[in-house]
């Protein structure tokens, strides 16, 4: 019997990851070279729901920017944005 792939488990990067490789194969994945069990899009990112958000480079970057800002107590200083 195939082994089975528990997305539960996998991380969220792996998730990502798994997502991108099933959209280059046509909307399915198989992890193993062997064949084996293949994961659909629907199934990613049902699993995906569940997890909360990760930030996208421009929102880290604005949130890094409020951070540098608030440890140098100018927050609400415009002139430096």
């Amino acid at each position: 019997m195939p082994p089975t792939i528990d997305l539960a488990i996998l991380s969220t990067g792996q998730l990502l990851s798994y997502l991108q490789a099933a959209r280059r194969c046509g909307g399915h994945y198989s992890p193993y070279e062997s064949g084996g069990p293949s994961i659909t899009i629907e199934e990613i990112k049902a699993e995906l729901a569940t997890r909360p958000h990760i930030p996208n480079r421009a929102e880290r970057k604005q949130r890094q920017r409020l951070r540098q800002r608030a440890g140098r107590g100018r927050a609400d200083d415009p002139r430096l944005w």
